[in-house]
């Protein structure tokens, strides 16, 4: 039991499977799928769809996918000691525990601060570690949720704020910390930075030469890709605000690139989404439907069809025409690498646009436990510390 702490920081991302095995996997998607600010159809028409198609077949369907992406490995012990030698552990997993761990250095023991890390769905769940943070810090009074995601969502932020007041809603729990719930981060200037500075580094690997006198040719030949999660349309038109603050996000890294390059971006940058499920309408345009049609020749009715649908979708009129032979993506809702990076982009994607006539996807990796991204979360946190 530790009384010197007064502050705590809990860091949350949404989480993942135990391990690759179907159960465990099944286990993940039925929590997941279960939350009704994620799906909410009417339980008693999800439910059968849910516990009849999409368990069952979808658990082990997709079991190879997660095969492709998680670490195994006995060196990872010692950075993470929740790591499981012989489960392997999700890239997810991984890095949230890594990246808790490069925080929590930041702080002095004179600082009083104690980080965390949680998961929305899975065995190191909000409830749990929020119970075992009360029993072995007893006297804390000030609570810091930042949830893992720089752009709010009612089905990724929101999700873990309902966890955390659940917690608090216990009559018998008498000490209850003043709490600070981190809406969002996309706005601050490190983790913008960051983001910049990851794309630039990537583009320095593809083109030597200053920026202006390799424009002409990323200009011919490169589009640089932001692709965000997907959220249902019905969701941003009954209130959700995410897909503004993707837009927003866009536009605050394209000012920081072009303010460093000396270049206007405008011709090359795009934004998408992706990881779309289900059939109703999600916002589009689609990574997947993206990648397959940036590098088409417009020179059939059906090609002319795919690039003059993806220029209106995109507000990108070039794009009817530009014939794209580099991809350079990055996915900025997503602070660490997951299925929906490694997998969804690395793997899939980069077999759609290579399959499409593309000769290069270059993908920039996620912030996870970087330096800059330690950065990033020390400085969301510290302005509610030092209140």
């Amino acid at each position: 039991m530790d009384t010197t702490v007064d502050t705590a920081v809990l860091l949350v991302n949404l989480g993942s499977p135990e391990s690759t095995a179907p159960a465990d996997i099944g286990e993940f998607l039925r929590e997941f799928l279960s939350d009704k600010r994620v799906v909410d159809i009417t339980r008693w028409i999800w439910f059968p769809i849910l516990y009849c198609i999409i368990l069952p077949f979808r658990s082990r369907r997709i079991a190879k996918n997660y095969n492709k992406v998680w670490f195994r490995g006995a060196s990872l012990q010692s950075t993470v000691p929740q790591y499981n030698a012989k489960k392997g552990i999700s890239p997810l997993l991984y890095y949230l525990f890594s990246l808790g761990k490069q925080v929590q250095k930041r702080y002095s023991k004179e600082a009083r601060v104690n980080v965390v890390t949680a998961v929305r769905y899975g065995a190191r769940s909000v409830g749990k570690v929020l119970t075992e943070l009360h029993d072995s810090c007893p006297t804390i009074s000030k609570l810091i949720v930042i949830p893992l995601f720089p752009q709010y969502s009612s089905t990724t932020s929101a999700c873990i704020f309902d966890k955390v007041l659940e917690f608090y809603q216990n009559p018998f729990r008498r000490r209850i910390p003043s709490l600070f719930l981190i809406r969002e981060f996309y706005e601050n200037t490190k983790y913008i930075e960051a983001l910049g500075n990851s794309i630039l580094n990537k583009l320095k690997e593809m083109y030597t030469g200053s920026w202006n006198s390799v424009l002409n040719k990323m200009e011919a030949e490169l589009c640089i890709v932001f692709s965000f999660h997907s959220i249902p349309v019905r969701f941003a038109e009954t209130g959700d605000d995410y897909p503004l603050q993707c837009r927003r996000t866009t536009t605050l890294v394209q000012k920081y690139m072009e303010a460093e390059m000396g270049i206007s971006l405008d011709r090359i940058l795009l934004q998408v989404f992706q990881s779309r499920f289900g059939r109703e309408p999600w916002l589009e345009p689609f990574l997947s439907d993206t990648l397959e049609t940036l590098p088409l020749h417009p020179d059939t009715p059906a090609h002319r069809e795919k690039k003059e649908r993806l220029a209106h979708l995109s507000g990108k009129a070039e794009l009817s025409t530009r014939v794209v032979e580099k991809v350079l993506v990055v996915a900025p809702s997503f602070a660490a690498e997951c299925l929906e990076t490694l997998e969804e982009i690395c793997v899939s994607g980069d077999e759609e646009f290579l399959g499409a006539g593309g000769k290069q996807l270059v993908y920039v990796p996620c912030l996870n436990d970087s330096e800059s991204f330690v950065d990033t979360i020390a400085s969301v946190a510290d302005k509610y510390i030092n209140l």
